[in-house]
């Protein structure tokens, strides 16, 4: 096993090229301990000489007898781009049953794709055509239906930085459950957002249900239906994100053995310095409930340590109003009520807008997607609420939030002078 060899290969992919298995079924047999080198167990990791080394499974002798093959296949729709589907789907491998030969597809199309596609059971060329070392730049023939514009494309062109390296461009669908997107938002602000990241090519599936998630060889199979209509669709995907929320973690902390109650979500109930109903014990930060912000936790702890050593003035509720950020691109921030809210509470409200596509400093840094939206009492001019889907709105959002927690009116903010060019100066055109 330790000859000094340039023939020297990885153990899995010398016995997916002899045909016993895929390199991760390899990987698999090797971390039972069902290979050997040499008559010694092999271990996950191992490299091989094929002309010195003998490799054993269960015994018997791995030898590479193949002929290399190289099949040029039109794939029809339909057809799954994987040698074996746990859904029953009708896989490629079907259609190349005769060649005598274990091939697996250099690359992929996708279910409902038809075209080129390329097998083969030579190792060394799927990787020099697959390998993204070697750029071998790959020609497809889309048909859409509406009609996409340049600004999409464009978007679609492009890939993003990830530790000071461009990578290929990627696609993001979103399965959301909800028939709205962000339903505590506005419509207007929702419809931006949707608008704005569509453009840069996510896809959003509404009133998604998801039913299963599997793994098939190398990629994740979500089976998903569409609540109104019941239709039930698959996904490929590289990676699954699952965001399902959160709730504060205190099932095993054995609670009510401390005289500790909780809500029906499982978040300890406190009182306005953070007591809980066992007054000799505090909560702070997440397992409470209400925000799950870093700051939150925080200023939890400033209300905690004057209520011990302090004059006990710090209370949950002065801190309102608290501002937040949804760090999309660009981020979506806001603090206080949002139209919606406004309206249901029947207060006598102006409401304020502005596109981010007049703000001078969007134009100078290229990005010019977005809405700002500021909600004011009519009677008092104090500023209810604003949302800024827009750059740098993580930073402009506390501007607005000091300008409420001081009780200023709204004209503070459009009548202040503020840098140039700069995120902030919109505030001066948003609360005109």
């Amino acid at each position: 096993m330790n000859h000094l060899s340039d023939d020297r290969i990885r153990l899995q992919k010398y016995m997916s090229e002899c045909g016993v298995a895929s390199r991760r079924k390899s990987e698999e047999l090797i971390a039972k301990g069902a290979v050997k080198v040499n008559g010694t167990v092999a271990k996950i990791g191992d490299s091989v000489d094929p002309k010195r080394d003998i490799i054993t499974l269960n015994g018997k002798k791995i030898e590479n007898k193949t002929v290399a093959k190289y099949i040029m296949l039109h794939k029809p729709r339909g057809f799954v781009t994987t040698m074996s589907d746990e859904l029953g789907r009708r896989c490629v491998a079907s259609l190349v049953e005769d060649v005598g030969e274990r091939v697996y597809p250099i690359g992929r199309l996708d279910r409902n794709s038809e075209g080129l596609l390329l097998l083969t059971n030579d190792g060394e060329f799927a990787n020099a055509v697959m390998h993204p070392s070697k750029h071998v730049a790959k020609v497809y023939r889309v048909t859409i239906r509406p009609d996409i514009s340049d600004e999409q494309i464009a978007a679609m062109s492009d890939g993003m930085m990830i530790d000071g390296r461009m990578t290929a461009p990627a696609q993001v669908t979103v399965l959301e459950s909800y028939p709205e997107l962000i339903a505590r938002e506005d419509r207007d602000i929702a419809a931006s957002v949707k608008e704005t990241l569509e453009k840069k090519g996510i896809v959003f599936r509404m009133n998604a249900k998801v039913q299963s998630v599997n793994r098939v060889e190398d990629k994740a199979i979500v089976t998903f239906a569409d609540s109104q209509t019941n239709e039930v669709f698959v996904l490929e995907a590289d990676a699954v994100l699952l965001a399902t929320g959160r709730r504060p973690n205190t099932k095993d902390l054995n609670l009510e053995v401390a005289g500790v109650e909780v809500d029906v979500r499982g978040a300890i109930i406190v009182d306005e310095y953070l007591k809980t109903t066992n007054p000799n014990i505090r909560a702070v930060g997440d397992v409470k409930g209400g925000l799950q912000f870093t700051y939150i936790s925080l200023d939890d702890y400033r209300i905690v340590r004057e209520d011990l050593f302090g004059d006990k003035e710090r209370r949950t509720g002065d801190r309102n109003p608290v501002s937040y950020s949804v760090f999309i691109d660009p981020p979506l921030s806001r603090v206080g009520l949002n139209e919606e809210e406004a309206r249901r509470q029947n207060r006598d409200i102006i409401v304020k807008k502005l596109p981010v596509m007049a703000i001078p400093r969007a134009k100078t840094l290229g990005e010019t997607d977005g809405l700002l939206k500021a909600i004011i009492d009519k009677n008092t001019g104090k500023i209810l609420g604003c949302v800024l889907f827009a750059p740098d709105s993580g930073e402009v959002i506390n501007t607005v939030a000091v300008a409420m927690k001081t009780g200023q009116d709204y004209t503070f903010l459009r009548d202040f002078i503020f840098t140039h060019p700069s995120m902030s100066e919109a505030l001066n055109d948003l609360f005109s």
